[in-house]
């Protein structure tokens, strides 16, 4: 494992290098070592990767990792670790659940692919920028997404769902994204699950920006598919995409799917076969994620939940004390703040960043000018909320 994992870095000292730089003048380091020539404040370039004379490159080049990773026992146990403790945070225990190197969108594609083919019909439920990108996506699969708009009433209606369902019997998916945070919308997974269960429709979540932070149990809810990304609720940087597969699910699957890299079936039967990896991982970000994990797991996700909602009220309650001009809008989600303002929401913006420091996300669409969003997927410290009030 001590050798898969091992990165040198490479250091060439600036004084003195020419245009053309010999790997014979390249320095192998440590990472030790490397920190103390930063907590020196040396002057250097640091190169971090392999060179054609690293025996160490040769084996990455030959895919070393792909190769060797799968038959490494302590990361096939933190991999299994994983897989563990994701079941446990989505509460679906027989299910599956895969992860994948790449952002929630790519979930959200992979998902639709691996379940749907061309020319087959998916209703979609549109709560906002996020809600209709399913639409968006399945347009270019070629298959034919039906839109039931819920941006104005904010709650999704069965009647109008059996209504949809009237009209295009076709249908055999419903796809939604729980917490839209272009417009605070929060769907009722709950209400969902259960009109897709009664009429055997696979229900298909957009969970990046509404797990963790507002309760979801698969098990309760009856969502066959949840997707999850690494940036938000995990505390991480983007680039790993979680999927949760309910037992249902796992039966509908397409052994046929149109891809290549993110072929659910094909990397369930590895998982099956121990020998876990479809390609090579994000090794990194594999770490980072049982470490975030970990510490979910310690607590009941209602901590979480009720942790988000603090934040959520104290965030609410800094900006509008500290801002006169602002006022929130309605949100049902706890993802995400949404404020509205007299004045220019961008100059507003452009204010707090160059004064404080802040960034705060404009609304979308005809929204930008009118709204300012922030987010509550991550955990503020104190030094962040109190520059925040000030």
């Amino acid at each position: 494992m001590k050798k898969i994992l091992w990165i040198s870095a490479f250091l060439l000292v600036l004084c003195g290098c020419n245009d053309k730089v010999a790997f014979s003048e390249l320095k192998r380091l440590h990472f030790d070592e490397l920190d103390q020539k930063l907590e020196q404040r040396e002057d250097m370039v640091v190169y971090f990767g392999w060179t054609q004379n690293c025996e160490d490159s040769i084996h990455f080049q030959e895919n070393y990792l792909a190769d060797h990773l799968s038959e490494d026992s302590a990361f096939l146990e933190l991999y299994e670790s994983l897989i563990v403790q994701l079941k446990q945070l989505c509460d679906d225990r027989e299910g599956e659940v895969l992860v994948l190197n790449g952002s929630g969108s790519s979930g959200m594609e992979a998902a639709l692919l691996n379940f749907l083919s061309s020319g087959e019909e998916l209703l979609v439920i549109d709560s906002g920028r996020f809600g209709s990108r399913f639409a968006l996506m399945a347009k270019r699969m070629d298959m034919i997404p039906h839109l039931y708009d819920v941006k104005q009433q904010g709650v999704v209606d069965t009647a109008m769902l059996e209504q949809m369902l009237s009209a295009y019997p076709a249908i055999k998916a419903i796809a939604f994204t729980y917490s839209d945070t272009s417009t605070g919308l929060l769907m009722d997974p709950k209400r969902i699950g259960a009109f897709a269960r009664k009429h055997q429709l696979l229900s298909i979540m957009d969970g990046i920006g509404g797990v963790i932070m507002n309760p979801f149990s698969m098990k309760e809810s009856q969502i066959d598919v949840c997707i999850m990304a690494s940036q938000k609720g995990f505390w991480m940087s983007p680039g790993l995409c979680m999927i949760a597969l309910s037992p249902t699910a796992l039966t509908r699957l397409n052994p046929q799917a149109p891809t290549y890299v993110f072929h659910f079936y094909e990397m369930l039967q590895k998982q099956k076969q121990n020998a876990l990896l479809q390609y090579t991982p994000a090794v990194s970000l594999y770490f980072a994620l049982h470490q975030a994990l970990c510490i979910l797991n310690s607590r009941p996700i209602t901590y979480w939940n009720q942790f988000y909602q603090r934040q959520y009220e104290r965030l609410y309650t800094i900006i509008t004390e500290a801002n006169g001009c602002i006022k929130q809008a309605p949100s049902l989600s706890r993802s995400v703040l949404l404020f509205t303002t007299s004045k220019s929401a961008s100059r507003l913006q452009q204010r707090l960043e160059q004064e404080f420091q802040i960034r705060i996300e404009l609304g979308l669409d005809d929204q930008e000018d009118r709204i300012l969003r922030i987010g509550n997927m991550a955990r503020y410290s104190e030094e962040e909320l109190n520059a925040l009030a000030h």
